[in-house]
């Protein structure tokens, strides 16, 4: 007996160590290794929904969030973290669900609040969204996600980067291994142009979380925007790396796809467009086929798969993914329209310039067919 509860609790310590220094994948090896009746608690059950969500394996996340809370109804700890996941799954019903329930059962924790504020700000209520955020603190000034929950509600409404730094430094002061108010300063700084600053709470954030692929993201864009190109491809190549690896696909007993994080689609796009630039359009066109199994209905690969083919002088190939791209966003018609146009006239100078001359009677050139 005092062997299994000294396995159990060395068990706990490795988990909880794992995920206190966001090293998310061990941490669920951890916790999957605790014996059956164990890890079928709701405590353990949060836990395991907290790690998938910040792998980006959204439904195993949920799958472990909606178990706990089916099962221990009145166990708040974590269901925060559940409304964010149900925020980015843009799953309304449930989010409005989860609110309701919360409100009227808890209404004096924060979690209650945080999830009413993330129903809010998911039906674009912004302003009520941050009145929520706010009493979450009030209720507990110690609650370091509802400070970061408004600082990024800020960022969304009116752009006020002023009042998000403000919020993200107190939770920060609260937590200073909190990454996600790292990001977000990173964030704040990376849309006011101040590219070094940017850079510099992004690196503190990867420091904390180096498996992340939005930080990675991130920090590419910024290095991208200062024109290091290499440095920006290096990162974009390190995000896919992570979401291969530490990401949803990574568990040996999963079905998704090793790019399934939501931000290996968005760093594969951005390694393309960089590829481009270097006129390693192969290349391009390898990640570009990547993303269109994985997004089938995202205009934007079509319409960059189209100028690749465009350079190639494979003009069947551009006219092809253009149709795509207009038919996927009819709004961007006058763009996609534009650059069609340009393939024509491009098409049209190089067969005048391929084609031999065949002088006239009078010395002039023939006139073209077209």
């Amino acid at each position: 007996a005092d062997r299994f509860v000294c396995a159990l609790l060395l068990g706990f310590a490795r988990a909880y160590q794992a995920a206190a220094h966001n090293r998310c994948r061990p941490a669920v090896d951890h916790f999957e290794r605790l014996p059956p009746t164990i890890r079928a608690s709701a405590r353990v059950m949060t836990q395991l929904g907290r790690l998938y969500f910040e792998l980006g394996d959204y439904p195993r996340a949920e799958s472990h969030f909606n178990w706990a809370w089916e099962h221990q109804p009145y166990r708040v700890e974590g269901l925060e973290a559940y409304s964010t996941l149900l925020w980015h799954t843009r799953q309304l019903t449930a989010l409005s669900h989860l609110a309701h329930t919360l409100a009227a059962l808890h209404r004096r924790t924060p979690e209650a609040w945080c999830a009413v504020g993330n129903c809010f700000s998911l039906q674009c209520q912004h302003a009520a969204a941050l009145g929520c955020f706010e009493r979450a603190s009030q209720l507990d000034s110690q609650f370091v996600y509802a400070y970061t929950l408004a600082g990024h509600e800020h960022i969304a409404y009116q752009q006020d980067w002023t009042q998000a730094q403000q919020c993200f430094r107190t939770a920060l002061r609260l937590d200073p291994r909190h990454y996600n108010a790292w990001y977000g300063l990173g964030l704040t700084f990376h849309q006011c142009d101040q590219e070094d600053l940017a850079a510099f709470h992004f690196t503190r954030a990867l420091e904390l979380y180096p498996h992340n692929p939005t930080l990675h993201c991130a920090l590419g864009m910024v290095r991208e925007k200062q024109q290091d190109h290499t440095a920006a491809l290096a990162h974009y190549e390190r995000a896919i790396e992570a979401a291969a690896t530490h990401g949803a696909g990574a568990g040996p007993d999963t079905s998704l796809p090793s790019h399934y994080h939501p931000q290996a689609g968005f760093a594969r796009f951005k390694r393309a467009s960089l590829l481009v630039q270097a006129e390693r359009y192969h290349e391009a066109l390898a990640d570009l086929a990547l993303l269109k199994a994985a997004v089938p209905h995202e205009a934007n690969i079509y319409f960059l798969a189209a100028q690749i083919h465009q350079h190639l002088n494979q003009a069947d190939q551009a006219v092809l993914c253009y149709g795509w791209a207009l038919d996927l966003d009819p709004q961007s018609a006058p763009l996609i329209t534009e650059a069609m146009e340009k393939l024509d006239v491009d098409l049209r100078t190089t067969m005048l310039s391929s084609r031999p001359s065949t002088p006239e009677p009078n010395g002039l050139s023939a006139e073209p067919f077209f």
